[in-house]
Parts: structure tokens; C-alpha cells; sequence
């Protein structure tokens, strides 16, 4: 379930439940549903993975996320070490879709997979 909060100069929401599974298979990839941006203008992105890994964070100009917007927007992932990024580029987008890799030859544990959205007004 997603949370919402308001701050005096924006606003912000929280994906603490991204219906992540709890482990990746090896050299195997987990992408979440496309996620709404809503006016959002701004994101931060983490998770921990007990294997290497990469987080990759796409954009699209619709909501369906069928039409890519932008570099997509990736984070290594070092083995039992949570890692994040944040990112507020100015590119407007419609939707995006967290997707998790792992590298490592073996299935790896997946835990604090989240996404922060932002806006700033």
C-alpha cells in the first residue's frame, strides 16, 4: 500500500510494498506493474539483494508504460548492502517501472525493495 504526506513546499509517496518478491533467481530480473507519477517530479529508489545486482528505474511518457522516456536510471547493487539513488532531472513522465537484476550465479534474497515519490511545489 502506498503512503501519501504533504510538507509545506511539496508533497511525497511511498511504495514500501511493491509486491517484490522476497528472492530472485539467478542471472534473473523481477520488474514491478507500471507505477503512476501523477505529477510526481522526483524519485528515490533502493533495495538489498544478498548477490550482485543492478536497479534499473524506466520512464514513459504514458501511463501504460509502453513508450520510454529518457536514459533509464540504474544503481548497482553489492551483495548484503542496501543501495539507493534519487534522481530529479526534470523529466516528465507518465508512469515507470522498477525492475531489480540479479547477477550472482545463485538465487539471492530480496528485502527493503522501495520507491519514494516526490513533488516540489
Amino acid at each position: 500500500m502506498a503512503g501519501f504526506g504533504v510538507a509545506s513546499n511539496g508533497g511525497f509517496q511511498t511504495y514500501p510494498n511493491l509486491d517484490a518478491p522476497a528472492t530472485i533467481g539467478a542471472s534473473d530480473t523481477w520488474s514491478s506493474a507500471p507505477i503512476p507519477l501523477a505529477g510526481f517530479n522526483a524519485f528515490a529508489f533502493g533495495a538489498e539483494l544478498s548477490q550482485t545486482g543492478t536497479i534499473t528505474i524506466q520512464r514513459y511518457i504514458d501511463r501504460a508504460a509502453t513508450l520510454p522516456i529518457g536514459a533509464a536510471i540504474t544503481q548497482a547493487l553489492v551483495a548484503d548492502t542496501f543501495a539507493s539513488k534519487n534522481t530529479n532531472d526534470g523529466i516528465c513522465a507518465g508512469s515507470l517501472i522498477m525492475s531489480i537484476e540479479n547477477t550472482g550465479g545463485v538465487t539471492a534474497d530480496l528485502s527493503d525493495a522501495i520507491l519514494l515519490l516526490c513533488w516540489f511545489g
